[in-house]
């Protein structure tokens, strides 16, 4: 496995979000037994509910793909489906977690303060075009079931094929204000958003340095802000 540790800055929605990212250029059987396991935002299927923009509900057994953003769900006749209206949706609840129907795709709620969220994105990119090896072979062995195929930036991934793609893998720290803007994680947005905490971020920032790219830093300071 070639592994690259990268910075991923990816254009959302003409906002550009600053994320900590794995870039995986030559997938190999580790690789792609996690490919399985990160290209839906839970590992496995399970019981859902839909929130529409009109307030209307739906239930079902369902995910949501890291790759194109939209809900999939199992049919009563065991068919996997992707939701026709997904752009109708205004936020999906399942197994306990909250995920929010944004342009920047689909964020998962991790925590609340005041009338803030701090939430992730979850994406898949699909690399193209890369080469590596000997004629540009690549060594692709993962084994995905139950969708034929995916749609993203155009292309149809193949996830019956035995084949894994070179990806890029991006987890990202959002903030989410209640009238439904995204906001990217910084000390400007920060000090915008909490703006009776301003000295405390100041210090938490000198002092611990935290990576504002990366989700775990970002919660331990959301859990110190709440203390404050």
């Amino acid at each position: 496995m070639k592994k690259i540790l990268a910075i991923a800055f990816c254009l959302f929605a003409a906002m550009q979000l600053s994320a900590q990212s794995d870039t995986y250029i030559d997938p190999d059987e580790k690789v792609s037994r996690m490919f399985d396991t990160i290209m839906f935002v839970n590992p496995n299927y399970n019981h859902g509910i839909i929130v529409f923009k009109d307030s209307k509900q739906s239930t079902g057994t369902m995910n949501i793909c890291t790759i194109d953003q939209k809900i999939y769900f199992v049919s009563p006749d065991k068919d996997t489906l992707v939701l026709k209206n997904n752009e109708n949706v205004n936020r999906v609840f399942i197994k306990g977690k909250t995920y929010i129907n944004t342009a920047n795709g689909y964020v998962e709620i991790l925590d609340i303060l005041d009338d803030m969220c701090l939430g992730q994105l979850k994406r898949i990119e699909i690399l193209y075009n890369v080469q590596t090896g000997a004629y540009g072979q690549k060594r692709q062995n993962a084994t995905i079931q139950n969708i034929n195929y995916l749609d993203a930036s155009g292309y149809r991934v193949g996830l019956n094929s035995t084949k894994v793609r070179p990806f890029t893998y991006t987890r990202t720290p959002l903030l989410y204000k209640a009238n439904g803007s995204v906001l990217s994680v910084n000390r400007k947005n920060l000090l915008k958003c909490f703006p009776k905490k301003k000295e405390f971020i100041e210090a938490y920032l000198e002092e611990h340095k935290p990576n504002l790219n990366a989700v775990e830093p970002v919660q331990k300071l959301f859990k110190a802000l709440a203390g404050k």
